[in-house]
């Protein structure tokens, strides 16, 4: 095992690292939001001597999803809490919930960057079975 000085454009690392025969090193960041990133890469040995790379990342979006609710009952004029739980790996991601608790019944929030948890609330004013 080798220890080299890695400084990479994000942040400055010491990585231990095996070099193989070709000298492969492996460096890693997870990036928030999708897009095209530029990633400088620079290896500095003992003896003052430099390499550098700057790889082109692209960056493509993975789609969000939201936990399943459970069924739920209330009684008329009683107010009914929907909380929801969103996935999603770009953490710098917003999101906007559209809840549709009835027919032209509908309510929006919008979460911000890091927002992966909602709770909204509402009162039926008629019988019936609704699906939201």
């Amino acid at each position: 095992m080798r220890k080299k000085r890695v400084l990479q454009g994000w942040q400055h690392l010491n990585l231990d690292y095996v070099s193989d025969a070709n000298g492969s090193l492996t460096a890693e960041r997870a990036y928030g939001d999708n897009g095209v990133y530029t990633a400088t890469l620079i290896v500095v040995d003992g003896e003052d001597g430099a390499g550098w790379d700057t790889p082109v990342v692209t960056v493509s979006n993975v789609a969000v999803s939201l936990v399943a609710f459970p069924d739920l009952e209330t009684g008329l004029g009683e107010v009914i809490t929907v909380t929801g739980v969103i996935t999603d790996s770009g953490y710098l991601d917003t999101h906007t919930v559209s809840v549709v608790w009835a027919a032209e019944d509908t309510g929006v929030l919008n979460l911000e960057a890091g927002g992966l948890q909602f709770s909204v609330a509402h009162t039926y004013t008629q019988p019936g079975d609704y699906s939201v």
